[in-house]
Order: C-alpha cells, then structure tokens, then sequence
C-alpha cells in the first residue's frame, strides 16, 4: 500500500503528511502558502522514483501507456496496426497457436485500448507492485520473471476459457 512506501529505505518515498498551516486555509489575499510544483515536475520526479525502485514497474507501466496510444492512434485498418499491434499485441488461437507468434502471449499483457481497462490495471499494479516486489526480493524470483510468467499463465488461462 501506499502507507508501506512511506517507510521504504529504497529511495522510493513520499513525503509524510505534516499537518498544514493555519495560513494554508487562509483566504486573505497577503497569504503566505507555497504555490504547489507543476504536475511535469511532479511526473518527472515520480516517474525517476519509480524507476529507481523498480525498472520492471517503470517500464510496464510505460510499455502500458505506450501501446494504448498506439492502439489509439492507428485505426485496425491501418498496415502499422495489422503488422505491428494486431501480430504481437494480441492474445488469440490465431495469433499463439496457428502462427506460433508465443511472444504475443506475454506482450498481449501491455494491451489496453479501453482507458479504463489501462487505469484500473495499472492503479492495481502500481499499488500492489511494490508490494510484491519486496517479498520477492528475498526469494530466487525476481519481479520482472514473476510479471512475465503471470502474463504467460493469464494468456494462457483466457484461451483455454474462450
């Protein structure tokens, strides 16, 4: 959970929540609150925090958001997204077991066209992920073989259900 982070001693931290100053709630035009920092600089230092943490979490969370523009962006017709998205982004009979495409079974995990579907997978990884993460740092698995597997054995059980 979010609340573990704050105790992480991998660099990974939020700040604690001190409690706000009275004047922060003031609306007297003379008040003396600190403007907050611009959202790119807040994503930059999360996204550098982030992969300092992890580079599995980093880097799936950025393949992840990579690829739903990218579904977005080039329409089902188009040759880019028959070529590239369709052939090894998509977990299907046709794609694993005809044209022997196994890579589309692990990568087909990075998929979303639903921005829903992105944020609720990615709330759910980017919360639990740490997590895990730190129980697999004592074991021989690590996150990134554990995230590869899980796609794999998540392909896999969505074929043979459909």
């Amino acid at each position: 959970t979010l609340g573990d982070l704050e105790h992480n001693n991998n660099g990974f931290r939020y700040p604690p929540n001190p409690s706000p100053p009275s004047s922060a709630f003031s609306f007297h035009p003379k008040s003396t609150a600190s403007k907050p920092p611009p959202i790119t600089t807040l994503l930059s230092n999360y996204s550098t925090n982030l992969k300092a943490f992890s580079p599995t979490i980093f880097y799936t969370t950025a393949s992840s958001i990579l690829l739903f523009l990218l579904w977005n962006l080039f329409p089902p017709q188009s040759t880019f997204s028959k070529r590239i998205l369709q052939t090894h982004f998509v977990c299907s009979h046709h794609n694993i077991f005809t044209k022997h495409r196994w890579d589309a079974a692990v990568l087909s995990a990075l998929s979303h066209t639903s921005f829903r579907h992105l944020m609720v997978n990615l709330y759910g990884f980017l919360t639990f992920g740490p997590s895990v993460k730190r129980i697999l740092d004592g074991g021989n698995l690590g996150l990134w073989a554990f995230v590869a597997l899980s796609a794999l054995f998540g392909s896999l059980s969505f074929l043979l259900l459909d």
